[in-house]
């Protein structure tokens, strides 16, 4: 299985590029790279690496939703891409136009656009609301999708995927090719329409405090939110769950609403804060790291809204 997935998530890449051998390149590099072609009318992926639709273990939710028959078409009206200006900014826009012209990103809004609006009807708010939040658990495994109502709200828990699949230990991402998930505070910046992971959300790492704190020459980078249920320092998550959060998040940044991402180690309280603390021991600079994210976890917990981040010449981040 390990075997499969470094093939899975470097097949993207030649067998060799630049006189550099595979193996190496999966030593260096991260998932994958994007974007990807579009494809031809009715064109699918001919490689061999490409995932398998097919049943899934792993990734139930918390809560659930019962999924909902495609009998509503308000509701298939509701989740139409949104005719706004896309985010401009360090977002590639040529990841974020022509979307629908990628079978699986049609496919994904035609069979889950009934459970999608459920699941907002449900919350009580609009589709897609004002502003959304991931938050990352490594060591527990979850993925939790936060929504603002509306400017002025409180933010609230949309739902919780379980993460599939683990690569690395906790602490952050601070070299190419360390395997680590990264720590810390980012946005979602690429939306993949084609990746060798069904669909997949890239992350904006290295961001300021990684440039500051991490390898300078070779940070890393390619970190993603995708599906397949394999990974080498990237969150996997079902292809099941990917397509219902690739949906929603892109909706909400077709909006011109930035999806904002926050990687934990652990929920940073009580026991799970206890195990941490044990686990840094002496190593200090790591306990400082964590110490600093936990004033980031604190404030979403106690204000339910997104802080705004700012980032020291020393790497730490401040929050007000």
């Amino acid at each position: 299985m390990a075997h499969r997935a470094v093939m899975l998530c470097f097949s993207h890449l030649a067998p060799r590029a630049a006189g550099v051998a595979l193996p190496v390149l999966v030593a260096l590099l991260g998932c994958e790279s994007v974007p990807a072609t579009p494809p031809t009318a009715g064109g699918a992926s001919t490689s061999r690496f490409a995932p398998q639709e097919g049943p899934r273990t792993g990734g139930a939710t918390r809560p659930t939703t019962s999924p909902a028959r495609a009998t509503a078409s308000a509701e298939r009206r509701a989740l139409a891409l949104p005719q706004t200006t896309p985010v401009r900014g360090s977002v590639d826009p040529a990841s974020l136009t022509g979307q629908q012209r990628f079978p699986r990103v049609r496919s994904a809004r035609q069979e889950l656009a009934p459970v999608i609006a459920q699941l907002f009807a449900q919350a009580g708010v609009s589709y897609p609301g004002h502003q959304l939040l991931i938050r990352v658990f490594k060591s527990e495994d979850l993925l939790e999708l936060w929504v603002q109502p509306a400017a002025g709200r409180q933010l609230q828990l949309l739902k919780t995927y379980d993460i599939c699949a683990r690569s690395g230990g906790l602490g952050p991402k601070r070299q190419q090719g360390d395997r680590q998930v990264p720590e810390g505070f980012y946005q979602i910046d690429r939306f993949n329409p084609a990746s060798r992971f069904h669909l997949s959300l890239g992350l904006d790492y290295p961001n300021g405090s990684d440039r500051l704190l991490s390898d300078p020459q070779r940070p890393g980078g390619d970190i993603f939110i995708h599906g397949d249920c394999v990974t080498i320092g990237c969150v996997p998550l079902t292809d099941r769950f990917i397509k219902e959060l690739y949906v929603i998040a892109l909706d909400s940044h077709e909006a011109g609403r930035p999806v904002a991402v926050h990687v934990f180690p652990a929920r940073m309280v009580g026991a799970s804060w206890t195990a941490l603390e044990q686990r840094a021991g002496a190593d200090a600079e790591l306990l400082t790291f964590w110490q600093n994210l936990r004033r980031g976890f604190d404030y979403v917990e106690r204000h339910k809204r997104l802080p705004a981040i700012s980032i020291d010449r020393r790497g730490r981040y401040s929050f007000r």
